[in-house]
C-alpha cells in the first residue's frame, strides 16, 4: 500500500517586490524540490555557490537527521552547475540541465564515529528544468541523499515540481507544488504545496 505524506503549507514573507523570472534568470531547485531562481550572465554555463548557517537542519517543515542532534548551528554549503540545453525563437534560454551538491557539517556527537565525523549530510541532485514563459517553471529531478559519516541511511527520490509567479493576481502568491516518491531506501509519496507572497513595503523614485 502506498503511503502519502502531506506537508504543512509553507508560508514565507519576503520584504521585496514579486519578481517573476526574466529572460536572464534561470530556475534552480533544492534538495526538497523547491524551485527558485538565479541571475544568469551571458553564455550557456552557470554556477551558483551558497553557504549558510542555521539553528538546525530543517527539511520539509521538520528536523532532518534528528539522530545527529543537528540543532547546534550546522553549516551548509551547496554548489549548482547549470547548462543551457535549448533556446526559444528569441534566443532566450528555456531548458536547462542542473547538477547540485548540498552538504551539511556540524560538531559531531559521540555516536558519530565514522570519518569524516563532522560531515553528516551530502545531498546530490540531477534535474532538468523548463521555463515555458517568464511566469512558470517546472522541473523533474532525481536526488540521492547520503550521510558520509554514516549517521543516516542512503535514500533516492524522484520528484516533479511546478512553480508560478506574477506581479498581480493569484501569481503574486507565487504558488508551487512538489510531488516526490522514494525509489530506494524509503517508502511513500511526499507532496508539498507552498506559497511565497512578497510585499513591496516602500517605493523609491529613480
Amino acid at each position: 500500500m502506498v503511503k502519502w505524506k502531506m506537508a504543512i503549507i509553507v508560508l514565507s514573507v519576503t520584504i521585496s517586490e514579486v519578481s517573476p523570472l526574466n529572460a536572464k534568470d534561470f530556475p534552480t531547485i533544492d534538495s526538497d524540490g523547491h524551485l527558485g531562481k538565479a541571475a544568469a550572465g551571458d553564455g550557456d554555463l552557470h554556477m551558483v555557490v551558497d553557504v549558510s548557517v542555521a539553528n538546525g537542519d530543517f527539511s520539509r517543515g521538520a528536523f532532518d537527521d534528528d539522530a545527529a542532534s543537528v540543532d547546534q548551528l550546522p553549516m551548509h554549503g551547496s554548489a549548482t552547475l547549470a547548462w543551457t540545453l535549448h533556446r526559444d525563437a528569441a534566443s532566450n534560454p528555456d531548458l536547462w540541465i542542473e547538477a547540485s551538491s548540498a552538504n551539511g557539517f556540524h560538531s559531531p556527537v559521540a555516536i558519530e564515529r565514522t570519518s569524516p565525523r563532522a560531515w553528516y549530510e551530502s545531498n546530490n541532485l540531477l534535474a532538468v528544468l523548463y521555463k515555458p514563459n517568464n511566469t512558470t517553471n517546472a522541473a523533474l529531478s532525481y536526488l540521492i541523499k547520503t550521510s558520509p559519516n554514516g549517521i543516516s541511511p542512503t535514500s533516492h527520490e524522484l520528484a516533479a515540481s511546478v512553480g508560478y509567479a506574477t506581479k498581480n493576481g493569484i501569481g503574486s502568491l507565487a504558488p508551487s507544488v512538489v510531488l516526490s516518491v522514494h525509489t530506494r531506501g524509503g517508502k511513500g509519496v511526499y507532496s508539498l504545496f507552498s506559497i511565497n507572497p512578497n510585499f513591496k513595503l516602500a517605493e523609491r523614485d529613480s
